[in-house]
Order: structure tokens, then C-alpha cells, then sequence
């Protein structure tokens, strides 16, 4: 889909819905439990997926976490794709991630910007020391670049930043709740009140960003489809592994998809 249309939109998340009635045993489970051809997926809070993960994926190819890494620990590609929503993604600006975990990754893609992860304080690491020293290349990226894009929550944000070279020009990324980032919650980062915001889920990663022109949470329509259903928010991801069908986002009561008045595509909005 390379030009947004609402029906190949909705076309491309039944293919997704099919191949995962047909392929996938969470899904193929809520067909016996019904006793019948269910059209739809039942609905399932983001937070209840990490104790199906095995059953997230097709039986011809299942996850085998001795030879990959969590899915939950998201895709360089996915976070590019984000940042190019937003319009804060640059070949030359590299960027650091506020995390939880540490990845391996050094690039955005192929052709993507330079990447390291930051440690938050809420890694599980060793002592203090440990997460300096793994934080280290981070720091001298920054120290070596003077401008990078810093993607994280306010609170993760607020942590790091301030741990930079004091000479580092920081463009904040803040990752909130669909809540969030619909209600414009207001943050400031190291003296700054971001413009740039993403919304997240910790299972299904970046799924809106603020789109630089409008300044509206604008869906990531080509990796995620968005609709609702008895007032619930529902988020199919239409590229991604594991299969996630009808998924209820964290905060995100009160959610709904509408169209962008000056973009034609589809956008977060509130009640």
C-alpha cells in the first residue's frame, strides 16, 4: 500500500485475520472455545499476550528463543519507521533509545542512522557501574555527533538526557500512552516541551506518531491497522511477527480512529 485507502486498509487486516484463523493456535483456540466460525478475534489486552507468546506465531514457523531474540524487544525497522512518521528520522542525525534492555543493534536498517541503546535505571543490570559501561557507546556517540535524536518515556527521558555531553543538542522523542499522545499530555526535556511524540505499547511497539505538519497522532498505517469495537480501541499489526490480531492497547479507554483532515489518513483521536 503505498497511497492510504480505507478499503485496502481494511483488505490488508483481513488477510492478516485469515492467515491467523488458519495458521496460528491462539487464534485457531477461539474458534473451539466458541464452538463456531468466529469472524472476528476476541479482543485481548496488550498486557495478556506476554503469556501466549508461543501460540502468537504460525505452526510453520514458530518463535525459538534459543536462536532469536523476545519479539518484545521491537525491530531496528519499526522504530525507523516511526521516526520517519514524525519526521525526525535523518541519515546523518543518529539515534538513542531509552530502554529496559540492551540490543545488539547498530543502525537503523541498512541505510538507517547510527543507533545505541541507553540503559534507564530500571534496567536489570548488575549495579550502577555495569549500566555506565554499557551506556558507554551511547555517550561517545552523542559526544562525537553534537546532535541526536533521543527516543524514550518522559520519565526514562529525563534520566539520560541530562547524562549526555552537556555539548549534545538533544531532540526529545517522547514515547507515551495512545491516552497520551491523543490528550497532548505536556512534558519538558532538558529545558524543552517536545514536539515529536509516538505512541506505544510495550507488545506492540510504536503504532502513531505526531505527524510534523499537523501536528496529529497519525496511525503507522502501512505496519498497523486501527479500529474499534465496543468502545475499544483494536490494533492489528499488518507486518509483524508474532501475529497480533485485536489488540487492546495500555491506556487507551476513550481512543478512536478518525482521518486527518489535511492528510487524508487515518489519526488517534479523543472523546
Amino acid at each position: 500500500m503505498n497511497r492510504f485507502s480505507s478499503e485496502r486498509w481494511e483488505a490488508a487486516r483481513r488477510r492478516v485475520v485469515d492467515q491467523a484463523f488458519q495458521q496460528v493456535p491462539y487464534y485457531r483456540e477461539q474458534w473451539a472455545v466458541a464452538g463456531r466460525v468466529l469472524e472476528e478475534p476476541v479482543p485481548v489486552a496488550s498486557a495478556d499476550l506476554t503469556a501466549h507468546l508461543f501460540r502468537l506465531f504460525p505452526l510453520g514457523r514458530p518463535w525459538l528463543p534459543d536462536r532469536a531474540p523476545s519479539p518484545w524487544l521491537g525491530e531496528p525497522a519499526m522504530l525507523a519507521s516511526a521516526l520517519r512518521e514524525a519526521g525526525a528520522l535523518s541519515r546523518v542525525l543518529p539515534v538513542l533509545e531509552a530502554r529496559r534492555e540492551m540490543v545488539d543493534w547498530r543502525a537503523l536498517g541498512r541505510l538507517g542512522p547510527r543507533y545505541a541503546a541507553l540503559l534507564s535505571s530500571r534496567a536489570d543490570v548488575v549495579d550502577e557501574e555495569r549500566r555506565r559501561l554499557l551506556n558507554l557507546p551511547a555517550v561517545e556517540l552523542a559526544t562525537i555527533a553534537n546532535r541526536v535524536v533521543v527516543v524514550g518515556t518522559s520519565e526514562d527521558l529525563a534520566e539520560v538526557v541530562p547524562a549526555l555531553p552537556k555539548t549534545a543538542d538533544v531532540l526529545p522523542v517522547v514515547r507515551g500512552t495512545a491516552a497520551q499522545i491523543v490528550g497532548g499530555d505536556a512534558v519538558e526535556i532538558a529545558g524543552r516541551r517536545p514536539a515529536v511524540r509516538l505512541a506505544h505499547d510495550p507488545r506492540l511497539g510504536d503504532f502513531a506518531a505526531t505527524a510534523p505538519s499537523c501536528g496529529r497522532p497519525h496511525l503507522l498505517w502501512r505496519r498497523y491497522h486501527a479500529g474499534s469495537r465496543d468502545s475499544a480501541l483494536l490494533i492489528t499489526a499488518l507486518r509483524r511477527r508474532p501475529v497480533l490480531c485485536s489488540v487492546v492497547p495500555e491506556d487507551s479507554a476513550g481512543v478512536t480512529v478518525g482521518r486527518c483532515p489535511e492528510h487524508g489518513t487515518a489519526i488517534l483521536t479523543g472523546p
